[in-house]
């Protein structure tokens, strides 16, 4: 890439910057940042492991760690000063041409696009638009080799896999070139391409071998669609309908199905597996904002919708609109965001707070264990986007909130940093303001937890919130199962430990099933608990038979460096039983 300082400069030579020396907000999805010095508050000294390899920003999903896995989606690089988010949005109010081609739409064709793929002179596809991204690749979070793997082709699939959530229409519309004339090469046809080449020039026959496998692969890459497609049927009552879709996934679950009704305009999508099935329909009468799903074992769904006319006779269940009954990978559609309206906002510490939204009427969105939704604002003119875990109201049985089991409702969980991007600006809502929220995403399989006796937890701060929904489950929804659970639960101070009192309290009621350790970095002089950073010496000491005595799920979140520790400590200790890295 060519050197700021003989591009566009975010400054000039005596300007100091007004607001742009940000801390980044920490998302409690689990990609959860910090500056420099808190995250050195929850760890042993920096020398003790190796620096994590540049990766993407926050991906569209949690990723799923194997033990010693080099890379892991989330990942992000230090950026030079002045380089955050907030810097890039000033910069690109400025006036400066950041399209390299004097602000011209212009119509590029693949063999254009495929000259500008250097650091010095870096365009990408994104869906049909071409953009000049040199000027960007010092503000990617992801470092630039990530970016770099996209530049002079199509890199549309290799951006949905990792971040679709980010609005880059609006993160880069001050460098779009122009539109795409002709189809570009996508990922794996250029992987295609350049196999073809290694392989015409070798004269080795396993090189030849070598490449023939590789180009194996990358044709698997050009398939998007799975052979198998879901379909459905509907059979009525006097006083309902059912609309019954047969997908055939074993894991299944209610929280899978998200409907959206407005007058007789009825959707239903179903994310299974990596793919969404969509039914979309005017049906042919009204009903209720009140739906029942139900989902067998094998993978059939029944989606019950009362009749605001009982006895009528449907003649069919309605009129296909559009998308409806299309099967297609869910990293590929762009994020649906719905406004939802603020119906509470309650003190957890000192810095952070609960939010309780209400979905829109027609709407049933129930979130699945351990994923996140996106909430987003315009700062700026640019779209500023944050993942955040949907939590529980508490943890107590009595404060459970039904609307949440209906999909109605959702709870976020925030800390708000002053100096931060966006938790200000939720900070700011009032009461009945409406902030858009995403649907649910996530990788994280409650069937992990089946054939579990031992979950264990290490967590940093408010990557503690991923946790909440999977301790209720185990120890309160699914009492049954003795299940033993332990959460180390890193903190600085004791007053930034959230819900202590409930932990401690599901802790006492569980008769040594839940064993909660606290871990302060910075405790007071009263504090009798456990104090330091995560190291293997106290990981020993928490859980000693870590993975030796039973089946383990473990589960990790925190910060980036937080987190890669936990993972080499746990290489340390040889543990090669399921891992699950909230990022």
């Amino acid at each position: 890439m060519a050197n700021q300082a003989n591009s566009v400069k975010p400054y000039a030579q005596d300007e100091k910057p007004k607001v742009f020396k940000l801390s980044n907000d920490r998302t409690n999805a689990g990609s959860a940042q910090h500056s420099a010095a808190n995250l050195l508050d929850f760890l042993s000294p920096v020398s003790q492991f190796p620096a994590p390899a540049s990766q993407f920003p926050a991906p569209a999903s949690q990723q799923r760690l194997q033990v010693g896995r080099k890379n892991s989606p989330g990942q992000r690089v230090e950026l030079k000063p002045y380089h955050s988010l907030m810097d890039w949005i000033r910069l690109g109010n400025t006036g400066e041409d950041l399209t390299g081609v004097g602000g011209k739409v212009l119509d590029v064709t693949p063999d254009e696009l495929a000259k500008h793929c250097s650091e010095t002179d870096a365009w990408m596809c994104l869906k049909g638009k071409v953009y000049n991204v040199t000027q960007y690749l010092d503000f990617h979070p992801g470092g630039i080799d990530e970016i770099m793997r996209g530049a002079g082709q199509d890199a549309t699939s290799l951006f949905n896999e990792v971040h679709r959530w980010v609005n880059y229409e609006s993160m880069l519309k001050k460098c779009m070139v122009g539109k795409m004339v002709g189809s570009p090469l996508n990922k794996a046809q250029s992987r295609l391409l350049q196999l073809r080449r290694e392989s015409a020039s070798s004269q080795s026959t396993s090189s030849l071998n070598s490449a023939t496998s590789s180009l194996g692969a990358a044709l698997k890459d050009l398939q998007t669609l799975s052979t198998f497609k879901p379909r459905f049927d509907w059979f009525q009552t006097n006083d309902d309908v059912t609309v019954v879709i047969y997908t055939k996934w074993p894991e299944m679950r209610h929280e899978h199905v998200i409907i959206d009704k407005e007058g007789l305009c009825f959707s239903a999508r179903l994310f299974v597996q990596n793919f969404t099935y969509q039914v979309h329909l005017e049906l042919d009468d009204k009903v209720l904002d009140k739906y029942v799903v139900k989902v067998e074992k094998n993978g059939k769904v029944g989606i019950t919708l009362t009749k605001e006319t009982p006895n009528r006779i449907w003649i069919d269940v309605g009129l296909p609109l559009a998308n409806n009954m299309t099967w297609e990978e869910t990293s590929t559609k762009d994020l649906v965001y719905r406004d939802c309206k603020l119906l509470s906002k309650l003190e957890v510490t000192h810095d952070t707070k609960l939010f309780m939204f209400a979905l829109p009427a027609g709407c049933r969105m129930c979130i699945p264990i351990g994923h996140h939704v996106y909430v987003k604002s315009s700062i700026m003119g640019t779209d500023v986007t944050r993942p955040y875990t949907a939590v529980l109201p508490a943890l107590k049985p009595e404060l459970q909130d039904s609307r949440m089991t209906d999909g109605k409702v959702l709870f976020l969980m925030v800390k708000v940093y002053s100096s931060g991007i966006l938790t200000p600006v939720i900070d700011r809502l009032q009461i009945g303001d409406l902030f858009p929220v995403s649907s649910p995403e996530g990788s994280f399989q409650a069937s992990l937890l089946d054939a579990c006796t031992h979950l264990v937890m290490f967590v940093a701060g408010t990557g503690f919130t991923p946790t909440v929904r999977l301790i209720y489950h185990t120890l309160v929804e699914e009492f049954k199962q003795e299940r033993r659970v332990t959460l180390v639960f890193f903190n600085k101070t004791e007053e930034d430990v959230l819900w202590q009192e409930e932990l401690a309290e599901l802790s006492e009621q569980s008769k040594g099933m839940f064993v909660v350790h606290h871990v302060l970095s910075q405790p007071g002089k009263q504090w009798e608990g456990m104090q330091g950073r995560i190291s293997l010496e106290l990981v020993n000491k928490c859980v000693p038979l870590i993975g030796k005595d039973g089946q383990y799920l473990v589960c990790v979140c925190g910060p980036t460096l937080f987190t890669a520790l936990a993972v080499n400590i746990l290489k340390e200790l040889d543990y090669n039983q399921d891992l699950h890295i909230f990022t």
